[in-house]
């Protein structure tokens, strides 16, 4: 009986044994590419813990009707534990619509020929070329000039909110046409490997031998940032139609790119104002406006009791705002409404916002640019000033030298003279200058201007300036209304010496003498010629007398 038993005992432990090595049969893989979409060919290393002949399979890649092809894979004899190089090769459509940033991903499997084990590994495409296509046309795109306006000091490094515009320039460099020839870009996510904002900006053809430059703007907005990243690339494609006789090329896309490295600023601690807006603008006296605005903390560290203090420092109001405490990277809102007195002269106003720290600080950039924000405000309509004394013309009167005109001997230069009506209603003024008329000559381009209430009128004078005359002089400007007093606005002005710098001796041809401390020798000569005259003179007239 124990003789039958032994055998039944051994067939069941090899059965055992053969069993638990076909269960646990395991290709593990390493060495994971990632595909390029220039290239062909690839590695990965796979490892079996059993001797075995594995076969690899891996799927094609299909994507807008277009296929990425991958050559059959050899059966692989693996050895236990000992890892094996598998080659991956593969076919790219020429025109395959690579979308920049985006992955393509397919599958590689393994399945053993003996234990059945079946393992699976996905290998990615990642579309690392801004261009889909290749450059057949010749063309050429460039970014020439990247200027940043906001809080960076730097036109490589920029701040969430700053305001940026490109320069491209976009050649064709080829023997060919190249029509709708499109502009695209992208700020690109270096560690996320995608574009965090993109745009197409122009249609447009280009001749053999012709270029066109075009300017991209845009705002970076943090809605489209990933918290913490600051390494990003900002591409420019420029993809246009071959027109060709060649066939070829005719019809053919034709693409080239260039890029620019991007450091994106986030500071420890930053926050600032978004779309502020007030409403209404222009505001009467007397009235309420109403203020809007999204507080932004675009630093790296969240925030507590930050503060907004509103003012217009021209009409004393001062005000400030509890906002709280934000996350980076996060918002919340400011709302806040103040009155415009009723005496507050009708004119515009700055508007303005700091924003505070739990300290009381105002927030600094790492360019120590302020967290202060200044919006125009118009007050106009309703309010009650001081009326202008009866009987004096209610204008206010202001005169200065043009840009530009220097007051010389000789010579002519300009006045411009803003009259401002201060009264209720519209008004007609006349100007007049006088007090002039022993050293130049005055024209007026108006000699009357109508001018609405609470607005400013605007006449010039042309002021020809006798060659003789010299040194400071002073006219009035004369603003009258109807039987009104007028208001007289004096000017000084100091006359500068001709070019020739001096006078002419009488009867003395050409002898200019300057007035000036480095021809002093030439005076000795104009005294000693005035003096050789004087004596020609006195000797001719003795002679006469003889």
């Amino acid at each position: 009986m124990k003789n039958k038993i032994y055998p039944i005992l051994t067939l069941n432990l090899i059965l055992t044994v053969l069993f638990i090595g076909l269960a646990s049969a395991v290709v593990t893989f390493s060495n994971v590419p990632t595909l390029s979409q220039s290239g062909n060919s690839a590695q990965i290393t796979a490892t079996s813990n059993i001797n075995e002949t594995v076969q690899f399979t891996i799927d094609d890649i299909s994507y807008r009707g277009k296929t990425i092809t991958f050559n059959p894979i050899s059966n692989v004899n693996m050895i236990s534990s000992q890892p094996q190089t598998i080659p991956i090769t593969y076919t790219i459509p020429s025109n395959f619509d690579f979308k920049f940033g985006e992955s393509f991903s397919t599958t590689l499997t393994s399945q053993g020929l003996t234990s059945n084990d079946i393992k699976t590994q996905t290998i990615t495409f990642v579309a690392s070329d801004f261009c889909s296509f290749g450059n057949e046309g010749n063309l050429d795109v460039s970014i020439r000039n990247i200027n940043v306006n906001g809080f960076s000091s730097n036109d490589n490094e920029w701040y969430p909110f700053d305001e940026v515009e490109i320069e491209v320039k976009v050649e064709n460099n080829g023997n060919d046409d190249i029509n709708n020839v499109g502009v695209a870009w992208c700020l690109y996510d270096n560690e996320n490997d995608n574009c965090v904002t993109d745009n197409t900006e122009s249609d447009f053809n280009l001749n053999d031998g012709k270029d066109k430059t075009i300017t991209i703007k845009f705002t970076l907005d943090p809605n489209d940032l990933e918290p913490g990243v600051t390494d990003y690339t900002f591409h420019v494609s420029a993809t246009g139609e071959i027109s060709s006789k060649d066939n070829n090329l005719d019809g053919k896309d034709s693409c080239e790119t260039d890029s620019e490295n991007i450091d994106l600023i986030i500071p420890n601690d930053f926050v600032i104002l978004s779309d502020i807006a007030v409403n209404p603008n222009p505001v009467q006296c007397n009235s309420d406006v109403q203020i809007n605005a999204k507080v932004w903390n675009i630093g790296d560290d969240d925030q507590n009791d930050i503060k907004v203090r509103v003012s217009i420092d021209d009409l004393s109001l001062n005000k400030e705002v509890e906002i709280g405490d934000i996350d980076s990277f996060d918002n919340d809102k400011l709302s806040l409404t103040l009155n415009i007195p009723k005496d507050a002269k009708e004119q515009n106003y700055a508007l303005s916002f700091l924003v505070l720290n739990e300290d009381d600080d105002v927030y600094e950039s790492d360019d120590n640019e302020d967290s202060l924000f200044e919006v125009p405000l118009q007050v106009e309509g309703g309010c009650s000033t001081s009326p202008t004394p009866s009987g004096r013309t209610p204008a206010v009167v202001a005169a200065t030298l043009s840009q530009g005109s220097v007051p010389k001997a000789g010579k002519e230069f300009m006045v411009e003279v803003s009259i401002t009506n201060v009264g209720t209603e519209p008004m007609t003024f006349s100007i007049d200058a006088n007090d002039f008329e022993d050293w130049s000559t005055v024209e007026i381009d108006q000699s009357s201007i109508l001018v609405n209430s609470a607005q400013v009128g605007k006449v010039t004078l042309r002021v020809n300036v006798n060659d003789d005359a010299f040194g400071e002089k002073i006219f009035n400007i004369e603003v009258k209304s109807g039987n009104n007093e007028p208001v007289i606005q004096p000017l000084s002005v100091t006359i500068e010496p001709s070019s020739s710098g001096g006078f002419k001796f009488p009867g003395i041809s050409g002898g200019v003498i300057g007035i000036n401390g480095n021809n002093w020798y030439l005076w000795g000569i104009g005294l000693l010629n005035v003096v050789l005259v004087i004596i020609i003179i006195i000797i001719a007239i003795r002679v006469a007398k003889s």
